[in-house]
């Protein structure tokens, strides 16, 4: 899948930058690490919200969390971007959470501690882009669906993903494989 390719790209040079430093969980909050809407080139953020405690497999070790729902696009032609962030206590918290999530997604080749995997469909006649990404502490979902050409949404995701290491990496997060 060419999405996972473009976004495994984009986090392999995050990775370069982080990787030198002693290894260091991130310490802040979700909120932190969501993008704004001119980060990411969507124009709008339609809601900003604490994301709910998760359940089940997700649960254990979980600190905080945040959902964020940007928009593009007009009503006829929509665009959007779901986006999930956890900072779970350790690694193996996000790590666990990450194994336990989208069964039928495709697992990508990722360097130093990243944890990738992704699934394209279709939803309500629009495609769709899943990707669940973890490193270290951190753990976040994005999807993108909407009209765009497939290789927009794909672009879409991989920046959404790289802005949130990139606050990441500048907020304290030192290397993706620290415990």
């Amino acid at each position: 899948m060419r999405g996972a390719l473009v976004l495994a790209a984009s986090l392999l040079a995050l990775a370069g930058v982080a990787h030198g430093a002693a290894s260091k969980l991130y310490p802040g909050t979700a909120q932190e690490l969501a993008p704004t809407a001119s980060e990411i080139g969507f124009p709008t953020v339609a809601a900003f919200a604490k994301a709910k405690h998760p359940a089940g497999a997700l649960s254990p070790g979980y600190k905080n969390g945040v959902s964020v729902i940007y928009t593009k696009g007009t009503t006829k032609s929509p665009n959007e971007a779901l986006v999930d962030i956890y900072v779970y206590k350790t690694s193996a918290d996000a790590l666990r959470s990450w194994k336990y999530t989208c069964a039928k997604c495709k697992v990508a080749p990722a360097p130093d501690g990243l944890h990738f995997k992704a699934e394209a469909g279709t939803s309500k006649n629009m495609f769709e882009l899943n990707a669940i990404d973890t490193c270290a502490n951190v753990y976040f979902e994005i999807s993108v669906e909407g009209t765009e050409a497939v290789a927009k949404l794909e672009t879409d995701n991989a920046t959404i993903a790289s802005a949130i290491y990139t606050r990441a990496i500048h907020f304290g997060l030192s290397s993706c494989t620290a415990k």
